[in-house]
């Protein structure tokens, strides 16, 4: 059976209050509220607020009924869509668009009906680039080659939408509307592309420039024996920018002729010719150099005057500062008293402290050590002195290596990539920001936290960056079906037995082997508990109902260790069992951490009405297709690893509030495991949180369910490591649980590197929530609120009730162990999301233990690049 089913791939937006308008019967002229005619049925008085309407799909519109005064307020209309596969419509006339193409939508009321016109065209679903990263030079430029692709998966020409191009440090990487991205300064940014509402993102690196021409002045160049000579070689990059604090080699071909020193500086030595080559980062330049015999002094030539002596020396330096190992050219500037420049003196060069930096007889300052240093010039008796600060080397990556906690995936599942980066000298760097990418994207992606998942058969892999240096691991993904999680066939397989209502099904599983497939048909089966044998199958018929008529405790139990492996339940009606709180009507787990059979599959039965829970999920199995509803205390429950939860249906549990929302109760609650994904389910009116990771779970991931009216918080992950939460529609939860930042659609509680992104959270008790609690520690370490980056969401708070103890419809951080450096030392961070808010004024945010309007929130640095209306 299945009842109120829906795809987990339906996305929906948004709920709507008001479905229909009472009016006057005089006051409807057919026009509808906003003057746009409606099409009502001949002569009935029925009305709808629009005629036609064009969404994109995702969008959603709110639609009226008008109903006259006497059409009875208890009497609500019903609402239609042509085609449901274009645009749903709920009951409260919330219509929500699903692909492209026409539907019309129609309400009707007391045998009266109208219609409109919905027309659905292709939302922007994705924005792809050529590449995650790009290195750039000083100055360079690149152009950015991009696409967007529609939800029917073609090309969409961006000349008529939005283009916004922002760099999260135009200071180093600048962007224009054109993507052209240009080097402005040494470091990392990260380049977004918005369209419409979507975004994408490229890391770009800019790095130093390599030498690309070396030019000699003056050149050429003729100079007698006796004089001197000072040779400048001028370093520049391709785009012609001057570069400086790069060491040039000067050698001469002819030793004989001149001489050249480490810095340029010619002695001629006999007549004759002689090139003189600059040579920086394997770029050269060559200048020849003629020089004269000496000059002779004719017997008429006057006697040279007697030289002024030296005043003043004025010591500077081609760099003030320096990094351990490089070097800069110091020179000398020496004036008579009359402040004429003097040449050709004698000069020498000293140190105040060797051991930070040294000083050639050229005036070459080396640095060495950090600190600073006096470099000193003295001639003729006067000195002058120039201070060089040196700083400690700046080390980079040399290698990167990978490792993955688990080298072989199931279709779905996650593992944690570890990337441990290391300098020249083998020493690890802590602290590095790697940049994370997976290819072929078609088997394995990977989110920014390093989380990997596995999404189609094949091999692939899963590499860290830093700094130009990259490094990588091989990641295989095997099929579901076939890697330890229990077989699905679509008709029973292997040797079979058929049993009828009355026969005893233990009795059968003992009589036959392991493996045995057992077709049970129509009927009621009564006080059944079942111990499977490994890989047996439990095939229901249409009608085949296992009924513990509230005596029994488990309809099927794991038994004792040795657990059987590979079961399979299809196709049944489990009911009215009556297992011990915690416990489920299905016992696929014992409970504890990474105890129990593995690769149980439970798909394809409804589970209701059974005293507690309906079932346990099991180890490294899957749980897919059921409806599972008006269980006594919770849906889906356990301790599992490794377990798929996909695609089910889990509604209306704990429907008489007999058991503790804040304990375990609810819709599904999953603890102690890791490697858990819950994906696709429609999980609605639970008492208690909707989907729930509690105490030391990790490598989770909860992505595309539908969260609807749940009476705790719709996603809520507590105390544990992480995961990522994304591309959930969280609906209208938490309402039996608002207060601080309780109720929240989707709330984090003391865990470490949570990913919460894609999400469309609407109209919840509070919006996106998280806090900082003494928890102690666990499995992984500390259980403390860190690494939490929600970015790229859609949030709605229209109204700020309801509120409880001055605490009211807020989303942020907030904490009560008086440490502040939550906000501001631990990596938590909202980036880039989308709010719609129930007014410009009011605050709808907390942090920094304030409650906050946008516009505080904002300067306190939360979602700077985000949008919020109104």
């Amino acid at each position: 059976m299945r009842h109120h089913r829906l795809s987990g791939a339906t996305a929906m937006v948004a709920i709507a209050s008001l479905s229909f308008v009472a009016a006057a019967c005089g006051g409807i002229d057919g026009s509808g509220l906003a003057g746009v005619p409606a099409t009502p049925t001949e002569g009935a008085p029925v009305a709808l607020s629009r005629n036609a309407d064009t969404l994109l799909v995702d969008q959603s519109l709110s639609l009226t009924a008008i109903l006259p005064a006497n059409a009875g307020a208890a009497v609500a209309p019903a609402w239609s869509s042509s085609d449901a596969t274009v645009a749903t419509v709920s009951q409260s006339g919330l219509v929500f668009a699903l692909k492209s193409g026409r539907a019309t939508i129609t309400v009707t009321s007391r045998g009266a009906s109208a219609s409109t016109t919905i027309v659905v065209k292709p939302s922007i679903r994705v924005i792809q680039f050529d590449t995650d990263t790009l290195a750039l030079g000083l100055s360079q430029s690149a152009q950015l080659t991009y696409r967007a692709i529609d939800s029917d998966g073609n090309a969409v020409d961006l000349s008529t939408h939005v283009v916004e191009w922002t760099s999260s440090a135009p200071q180093i990487a600048a962007v224009t509307s054109a993507a052209t991205i240009t080097g402005k300064a040494l470091g990392a940014a990260d380049v977004r592309l918005t369209v419409d509402g979507k975004a994408s993102m490229v890391r770009v690196q800019v790095k130093p420039q390599t030498v690309a021409s070396v030019t000699i002045s003056p050149s050429p160049l003729s100079v007698a024996v006796g004089h001197v000579a000072q040779l400048t070689a001028t370093v520049k990059d391709a785009s012609g920018n001057t570069l400086t604090n790069r060491s040039v080699a000067w050698s001469t071909n002819n030793a004989a002729v001149v001489v050249v020193s480490s810095t340029g500086a010619l002695t001629p030595i006999s007549a004759g010719t002689a090139k003189i080559t600059a040579v920086s980062e394997n770029k050269r330049a060559a200048a020849t150099i003629t020089v004269t015999p000496p000059v002779t002094a004719a017997d008429s030539t006057p006697a040279a005057p007697t030289p002024a002596p030296v005043a003043s020396i004025t010591a500077t330096l081609g760099s003030s500062t320096l990094t351990v190992g490089q070097s800069t050219q110091a020179s000398a500037v020496l004036k008579d008293d009359a402040s004429n420049v003097l040449t050709g003196r004698t000069v020498s060069w000293t140190t105040s402290d060797a051991t930070v930096a040294t000083v050639s007889a050229d005036g070459l300052v080396t640095a060495i050590k950090a600190g600073s240093a006096a470099i000193t010039a003295t001639a003729e008796g006067k000195s002058g002195s120039a201070t060089v600060s040196v700083s400690a080397p700046v080390l980079v990556p040399r290698s990167i290596s990978v490792t993955t906690n688990a080298p072989t995936l199931r279709i779905g599942e996650m593992t944690q990539a570890t990337a441990v980066v290391k300098d020249a000298n083998g020493t690890v760097m802590p602290n590095v920001t790697v940049t994370w990418s997976s290819a072929p994207t078609s088997v394995v992606t990977i989110s920014s936290n390093g989380l990997a998942l596995a999404k189609g058969v094949g091999t692939g892999s899963v590499s860290a960056s830093a700094s130009g240096v990259t490094g990588s691991a091989t990641l295989t993904v095997v099929d579901t079906a076939t890697a330890g999680g229990g077989s699905t066939p679509s008709v029973p397989a292997g040797p079979t037995v058929t049993l009828k209502a009355g026969q005893s099904i233990q009795s059968a599983v003992n009589a036959n082997p392991a493996g045995t497939v057992f077709v049970l048909t129509p009927g009621t089966y009564l006080n059944q508990r079942i111990v499977p044998k490994k890989g047996n199958v439990f095939y229901g018929q249409p009608g085949a109902v296992l009924d513990g008529a509230n005596t029994t405790a488990y309809a099927f139990d794991i038994g004792g260790s040795p657990y059987p492996d590979s079961v399979r339940i299809h196709g049944l009606t489990i009911t009215r069992y009556m297992p011990e709180p915690y416990q489920g009507a299905i016992r696929a787990t014992p409970g504890g951490r990474g105890v129990g059979p593995r690769g149980w599959v439970v798909d394809s039965n409804e589970v209701s009405y059974n005293k507690t829970e309906a079932l346990l999920a099991p180890m490294y199995g899957r749980v897919t297709g059921n409806y599972i509803h008006h269980n006594g205390q919770e849906g889906i429950g356990g301790n599992p690893d490794g377990v798929l939860i996909d695609n089910n249906e889990v509604a209306f549990n704990n429907y008489e509030k007999l058991y503790s929302m804040g304990d375990e109760a609810g819709g599904i609650k999953l603890a102690v495991g890791t490697r858990n994904t819950v994906r696709n389910n429609y999980v609605h009116d639970n008492w208690g949180a909707g989907i729930w990771f509690d105490i030391d779970m990790s490598q989770s991931l909860v992505e595309g369910n539908r969260v609807e009216n749940n009476a705790d918080a719709g996603i809520f992950y507590e105390i544990s490591y992480d995961a990522v939460i994304r591309n959930n529609t969280v609906v209208g939860n938490g309402f039996g649980n608002a207060k601080w930042l309780y109720g929240a659609g989707i709330f984090i509680s003391a865990s470490k590197n949570v990913e919460v992104t894609g999400n469309t959270v609407v109209d919840n008790a509070r919006g996106v929530g998280a806090v900082m609690q003494a928890r102690g520690s666990g499995y992984h370490g500390l259980r403390e609120l860190a690494e939490l980056n929600v970015h790229d969401n859609r949030i709605t708070m229209t109204s700020a009730n309801p509120c409880n103890s001055g605490s009211c419809n807020v989303t942020g951080l907030a904490q009560d162990i008086g440490d502040k450096s939550y906000y501001t030392s631990k990596n938590n961070r909202f980036v880039h999301n989308t709010y719609t808010l129930g007014s410009s004024s009011g605050a709808w945010f907390t942090w920094n233990d304030s409650d906050l309007t946008a516009a505080q929130w904002r300067a306190a640095g939360q979602d700077v690049t985000g949008a919020f209306a109104p």
